[in-house]
């Protein structure tokens, strides 16, 4: 059976945007990923990919698990919640001001948190990097204060801690959030607390096409993390790797990990996996047992389900008796 799975790319940014393209069902039997419009619900125990597009929304450009069987989807105006079956999906979040758009997203079902990657037009007619936060349902949403760290932020994936991952710089990061009170009563703003994990991305500098690689897309097995690394700034290669995942916060004691000794034991853990394009949508289930990705180019890419594979070290091709599921 023939896939219609494609990568969304928002018109009007000045850099090619990954966000997170696929996202597992509570139950971990399925995954919806972004269509063109829409989402396709993609069957794990039949293959079967069934086009859905939640009423209005089309042009959707990041999915990740609300909880309670529901998803947040994201569009340039607002945060949507849609629980598949149960009626049109619900703005619940708008950007705080004129000029602010939203991008990506990752979730925290167990506390509710929610954390917004998105932009704003500036005086200098550039448009630059944004965080939000929402600490939990009763909260309402603010700006993140990122300081010490002027970059991009691509791709977020909350831990089963409660810590963060995301991308900045190329490389792979690991932190917490948290909520700091303002000199201006009631106006509190989000704190990101967090170090260079892994220093993945492959930079340097030449008077050419951009072709330096670095964290875009991330989801959290049980026993690894995974990534989409692929080209910084644009579009048409990069791959698939894993890496050990940082040890757990316990008693709520969240400490930095970046010393050369530090950096050297995690990339020692990295394999890459597969050759891939621009779109990987990489997610992992809610146990962290299953991870499911694509990789390769046009014709040839292959859907993969990474499950007790990861204890033999390959993830399997995802198959449908013995035939490998194509992608177009």
């Amino acid at each position: 059976m023939k896939t219609l799975l494609g990568c969304v790319v928002l018109a009007g940014l000045s850099t090619v945007t990954h966000a997170a393209d696929a996202a597992f069902t509570d139950d971990g039997k399925s995954v919806y990923a972004l269509g063109r419009p829409g989402l396709e619900r993609i069957d794990l125990a039949t293959g079967e990919i069934a086009k859905v597009t939640p009423e209005g929304l089309d042009d959707i450009s990041a999915i990740c698990r609300a909880g309670d069987g529901a998803f947040y989807l994201v569009t340039e105006a607002a945060l949507w919640r849609w629980k598949p079956e149960a009626g049109p999906a619900l703005s619940v979040l708008k950007p705080l001001k004129e000029g602010q758009s939203f991008e990506d997203v990752a979730s925290d079902p167990k506390t509710g948190r929610v954390l917004i990657i998105g932009r704003e037009d500036v005086p200098d007619d550039i448009s630059r990097c944004r965080l939000f936060f929402k600490p939990d349902p009763d909260h309402a949403m603010m700006r993140v204060r990122l300081r010490h760290l002027d970059a991009e932020i691509t791709g977020a994936e909350f831990l089963p801690d409660g810590s963060l991952l995301f991308g900045a710089q190329g490389d792979l990061w690991h932190g917490v959030t948290s909520v700091e009170p303002s000199d201006e009563p009631g106006n509190a703003y989000g704190v990101i607390t967090a170090y260079r994990y892994a220093p993945m991305g492959e930079r340097y500098t030449y008077p050419g096409t951009p072709s330096e690689t670095g964290v875009c897309a991330i989801a959290a097995g049980a026993d690894h993390v995974f990534v989409h690394m692929h080209r910084i700034h644009g579009s048409g290669w990069g791959h698939l790797a894993w890496l050990k995942l940082p040890d757990p916060i316990t008693d709520g004691d969240f400490v930095t990990r970046n010393s050369v000794e530090d950096s050297i034991r995690v990339l020692q853990s990295v394999k890459k996996l597969e050759d891939n394009g621009s779109c990987s949508y990489l997610c992992a289930s809610p146990d962290g047992k299953r991870v499911y990705f694509t990789s390769g180019i046009g014709e040839e890419r292959t859907h993969f389900l990474s499950d007790s594979a990861i204890e033999r070290g390959d993830p399997l091709p995802f198959r449908i008796g013995e035939k490998i599921l194509p992608h177009d």
